[in-house]
């Protein structure tokens, strides 16, 4: 059975934000067809490997920034290096997300949500927009806030109290939507935000 969104959770509820990557859309599914995207284009094989080697390398070094509690100013390569990765991940990340999709369900949650009059917003480690747009889902959210922008992604929790300064929410107004409980979990238990830790993989829905 799909997980699905209680409507006893939505309680007191007044405003919901998504975390985007493996929440939105399903990250093993994203990472098989940026293989299949790598095989086209091997007509460069080394160009292929110094641009993929350098996000991955990068990505490591954010979860090092994590696994240290988020704050990313003692890896300043992380900023220097924004503008180079943004390029790379348009040439990458972004054609692989557009080629998975939404994950089953999410255009769903997100038309029911709003139908009950809650506004949405996204709560990313990283720049959304773009991966947004490339899922179709760019106008379902008010807006798209990056802890990155903001100096520290998750479990650091300044991108959720981001989401509660812009929709002026007391915390437990909030329900923030996540994949990862040491992530999405514990910033949002942190504030004391209400929260909702999807499976990586799989349809979600609301529940009547």
């Amino acid at each position: 059975m799909s997980p699905s969104l209680s409507a006893r959770l939505l309680e007191g509820v007044k405003g919901v934000s998504f975390d985007l990557d493996g929440t939105l859309y399903e990250l093993p599914a994203m990472r098989r067809a940026l293989r299949r995207l790598a095989l086209r284009r091997s007509l460069r094989p080394l160009r292929t490997y110094k641009e993929l080697r350098h996000l991955l390398d990068a990505r490591a070094e954010f979860q090092r920034a994590r696994e240290s509690g988020g704050e990313l100013a003692p890896f300043p390569q992380l900023r220097a290096d924004f503008e180079r990765r943004r390029e790379l991940e348009s040439r990458w990340w972004t054609p692989a997300i557009a080629k998975v999709g939404p994950r089953q369900g999410v255009p769903a949650l997100l038309e029911a949500l709003s139908q009950r009059g809650l506004p949405l917003v996204v709560c990313s480690d990283h720049a959304g927009e773009a991966k947004l747009a490339a899922l179709g889902l760019e106008s379902r959210f008010e807006v798209a806030l990056s802890g990155e922008a903001l100096g520290a992604i998750k479990p650091d929790a300044r991108v959720l109290q981001a989401a509660l300064d812009h929709l002026d929410l007391a915390p437990q107004e909030l329900l923030h939507i996540g994949d990862r409980e040491d992530t999405d979990g514990e910033a949002g238990r942190a504030l004391g935000v209400r929260l909702w830790i999807v499976p990586p993989t799989g349809a979600i829905g609301l529940s009547d």
